[in-house]
């Protein structure tokens, strides 16, 4: 899979440093296609004991898109790294590994319009690894985020599984329903420096209740999420930011 490694390099980025977790991927059709309580709650999950980025610099807008992007540190002390791609597209990579997740990518606007994603976790009783691959096609192009923003529509999600154990890929596609806003803005510190936050949530609608949550960056023009739960299988991934910082070369 080269996808990420051979889109247009962005200044300042070494591109290099994601061949090896570009090589995990499966050779699926999908993938090979270049890829989809409110503000006072949120606040409270800022964590704000962790010391300011870089030896007491707080990444600035222009340190940010400089370096092509930035690390976040969440609560849980897993990882978010936000890479800017060509317009307003968006890589989000996260570590965290709730019931047997080994990580996902995620593609897509502004890091909240999701587009193509990719996950691998444990298999059943953690023993071998599924795969999974997502493609979005929503029904109209979703809007800038911009506080009050209300916005409903539809999209198209096709869903490819290998396992280990598969003899072939299954195929999944399914039609759903979702309505995205995005809250009143406020102000958060995350590792002892402070920037203008706005959250957005949503909310996927179809055989099953997906919600996700996420704090967008206005100064950055990007976002991260903070929550998903599943509403049908029960599970929840929650956990706020505690740190930024600049990619490491």
């Amino acid at each position: 899979m080269t996808a990420f490694v051979t889109a247009a390099p962005v200044a300042g980025r070494p591109w290099q440093r994601h061949v090896s977790v570009q090589a995990e991927l499966p050779p699926n059709a999908l993938i090979k296609r270049d890829f989809a309580m409110r503000a006072a709650l949120l606040a409270s999950l800022l964590a704000v004991s962790a010391p300011p980025a870089a030896a007491g610099v707080c990444p600035s807008p222009d340190m940010v898109r400089e370096a092509g992007g930035a690390v976040f540190t969440h609560a849980d002390g897993t990882q978010t790294e936000i890479v800017y791609r060509s317009g307003n597209e968006r890589l989000a990579m996260h570590d965290y590994r709730p019931h047997g997740s080994r990580g996902f990518w995620r593609a897509g606007p502004w890091g909240i319009y999701e587009t193509t994603g990719f996950k691998v976790s444990a298999g059943v009783d953690g023993v071998g690894t599924i795969r999974q691959s997502d493609l979005w096609t929503f029904s109209e192009t979703p809007p800038a985020p911009k506080p009050g923003l209300e916005w409903s529509g539809s999209v198209v999600q096709k869903r490819e599984i290998d396992t280990d154990a598969a003899t072939q890929i299954r195929k999944e596609r399914s039609k759903l329903s979702v309505r995205f806003k995005v809250l009143a803005p406020i102000k958060g510190k995350i590792g002892g420096c402070t920037y203008d936050l706005w959250p957005v949530e949503a909310v996927f609608t179809g055989k099953s209740q997906v919600s996700r949550r996420w704090l967008y960056f206005p100064d950055f023009d990007f976002a991260v999420m903070t929550r998903e739960r599943d509403h049908f299988a029960g599970t929840t991934y929650e956990s706020g930011l505690k740190a930024i910082a600049l990619p490491k070369d």
